[in-house]
């Protein structure tokens, strides 16, 4: 057991270095928030665009609900892309997230994970609609706490009481990876929000 709290702390101190260059963020990127002028002038191109002949089947077909819908999926389900996760929460903290979900699906999570996971589904829900109206860093924060306590949560679910297996070496192994890519990509978050300029 003293073998496993030392790996979950090892992770919480790689994610914590990811975190230092998350917090950095001066703003995000559209795709992580719901922005209605750009919802909005996609419904009218989208409605321009219609080749169908018929203006009123083109509203029909394209309207604010399916739009809007549309939007808010596709800014949703970007909180869950692989390369976002990898560095905001590294390799050990994505694979974690995977690990959680797989656990809770297969209803193999306990009770510790279940309502973690609901969270971990809200979150992005909550920030695509809050994120331009409340300070980046403590959107930043209540993404990075609720992701990085369930991937901790699933491995000390997923690692056993024993120390020599297989569940331990593909940890170290994420561990080493998650290390390497921190100090080779450490910019890498200027893809999905506005750096200072010293960082670049």
């Amino acid at each position: 057991m003293k073998k496993k709290i030392f790996i979950l702390i090892v992770i919480f101190i790689i994610q914590g270095f990811y975190l230092q260059h998350f917090i950095l963020c001066k703003s995000f990127q559209s795709q992580f928030y719901l922005v209605p002028t750009q919802v909005n002038l996609k419904l009218v191109g989208d409605i321009h665009d219609d080749r169908s002949g018929s203006i009123l089947a083109a509203r029909l077909i394209h309207n604010k609900l399916t739009v809007y819908g549309s939007a808010i999926f596709d800014n949703y389900v970007y909180f869950f892309s692989l390369p976002f996760l990898v560095n905001s929460i590294s390799f050990v903290g994505m694979v974690g997230v995977g690990i959680g979900f797989y656990y809770t699906a297969r209803r193999k999570s306990r009770k510790i994970l279940q309502p973690i996971c609901l969270a971990v589904l809200c979150v992005p829900l909550v920030e695509l609609f809050m994120i331009p109206k409340i300070p980046v860093a403590a959107s930043i924060i209540l993404f990075w706490l609720v992701f990085q306590f369930f991937s901790l949560a699933a491995w000390f679910v997923f690692l056993p009481s024993k120390f020599v297996n297989t569940q331990y070496l593909l940890c170290i192994i994420l561990i080493v990876i998650s290390i390497l890519w921190y100090f080779t990509f450490s910019d890498a978050m200027g893809f999905y929000c506005t750096l200072p300029a010293h960082i670049h």
